[in-house]
């Protein structure tokens, strides 16, 4: 088995792919993390933190830029 996670999140549709490989530590201001956990609480079946954060990452990258939509 080559420790690969594949799968589709069902909230977004997005393709998840290696998510247990790579590890990163991020600091979050309360603010933040209270923006998430709101966010979470809209979705249905709600994620976990780290799964709201990683759809959340993908909602972002996957938007327009500002300076594209002017």
């Amino acid at each position: 088995m080559s420790g690969r996670i594949s799968g589709q999140n069902s909230n977004t549709g997005f393709h998840i792919d290696e998510l247990a490989r790579i590890k990163k530590l991020v600091g979050l201001t309360e603010s933040m993390l209270e923006a998430i956990d709101k966010w979470r609480a809209k979705q249905k079946p709600i994620p976990n933190v780290s799964d709201a954060i990683r759809q959340l990452i993908e909602i972002g990258l996957k938007a327009p830029r500002a300076k594209d939509r002017e």
